[in-house]
């Protein structure tokens, strides 16, 4: 983002920064044969482990401090797979 004049035209020399975006995923998995031909495997995934509820700003107005517009922090999701193997 770069701050405008109040004649509308953006100073490239005096840029403003939202911050930093941060993201851990984890998981988490167990296996298990459970026939001679047969195995099974469980999976856990958490996207965006420590994501918390946000907003983001994209744009600032002229004054240089007032959000014009802001997007949603990417949020935190699960998904558990399961896969048979033989």
């Amino acid at each position: 983002m770069s701050s405008i004049s109040a004649a509308g035209v953006f100073n490239l020399n005096q840029p403003f920064y939202g911050p930093s975006q941060n993201g851990i995923d984890l998981w988490c998995s167990y296996a298990h044969r459970l026939t001679r031909g047969v195995s099974w495997k469980i999976q856990l995934n958490v996207t965006n482990a420590f994501a918390r509820d946000a907003l983001i700003p994209i744009s600032v107005e002229p004054d240089g401090h007032t959000w014009a517009a802001a997007r949603i922090a990417p949020v935190q999701e699960f998904a558990i797979t399961n896969t048979f193997t033989y």
